[in-house]
């Protein structure tokens, strides 16, 4: 379960998230996050599938406050992740928009079918 904390404006933050990039911050090493950190801290903005808005504000907050000091490298890879999974979410919901756009259509063509036989129907010869 994730936890919340607020920021200034009152708003709500995943706690855990920032708790995560503090961790791997000071973990062994020069104190800025890793390629392989940067991977953990991705997959668990990715972990629901979506990136939730207190997931986005705790990202932002750290990005902001510059809590966060990744390695050139590692904060490629960390924009690249994100980026390529908000692109697979983008084409999720393209695809269902569209296949329920197509299932409009098939509905809306075979209601005017229905329609139009009537009329034939009533038609006087």
């Amino acid at each position: 379960m994730t936890s919340y904390i607020n920021n200034q404006a009152g708003n709500r933050m995943a706690a855990d998230v920032i708790r995560l990039a503090a961790e791997l911050q000071d973990s062994p090493g020069d104190g800025r996050i890793s390629k392989a950190d940067a991977k953990q801290l991705a997959d668990k903005l990715n972990d629901g599938g979506i990136l939730t808005d207190p997931e986005r504000r705790a990202l932002d907050h750290l990005k902001r406050t510059g809590k966060v000091n990744f390695t050139p490298a590692a904060y490629d890879d960390f924009v690249h992740e994100m980026r390529s999974k908000g692109a697979e979410r983008g084409w999720v919901t393209r695809l269902a928009n569209e296949a329920q756009t197509e299932d409009q259509k098939d509905l809306g063509s075979a209601t005017q079918s229905m329609l139009d036989a009537r009329m034939q129907q009533k038609k006087p010869v």
